[in-house]
């Protein structure tokens, strides 16, 4: 899988990944049985998170970064785009089982949830 793969999924094709939604996240987190993984650039998360995310930039993106302590990764980004080309390196690269936040920062800025600025 490489770049027309990563475009694909842009536009949702190629593998499709597990979504999961606000709600049913905030609950995960809550629970502690999921790690969120921000997919967006350093600044972007530096200027508002989700409370207990961690950062890994797409563009130095490596399954090897991402959490590997038994919860199930959850992965997002602005609107969703660099969470599902994030997904499909992962697959890519042998690691199934990660999950998608497709509405993303946009979706839970929208519902005016909790958010942290800097880089806790």
């Amino acid at each position: 899988m490489g770049f027309l793969s990563e475009v694909g999924a842009i536009f949702g094709f190629g593998p499709k990944p597990e979504a999961i939604e606000r709600e049913a996240l905030k609950g995960e987190l809550d629970a502690g049985t999921v790690a969120l993984v921000d997919v967006r650039e350093a600044g972007e998360f530096e200027s508002g998170h989700v409370p207990g995310a961690v950062n890994v930039p797409l563009t130095r993106f490596s399954i090897d970064l991402l959490p590997n302590d038994g919860r199930t990764v959850v992965l997002m980004c602005r609107s969703g785009a660099r969470a599902r080309m994030a997904f499909v390196r992962a697959m890519a690269a042998g690691r199934p089982g990660l999950k998608v936040y497709n509405g993303s920062m946009l979706d839970w800025s929208a519902a005016g949830e909790d958010i942290v600025r800097g880089n806790g």
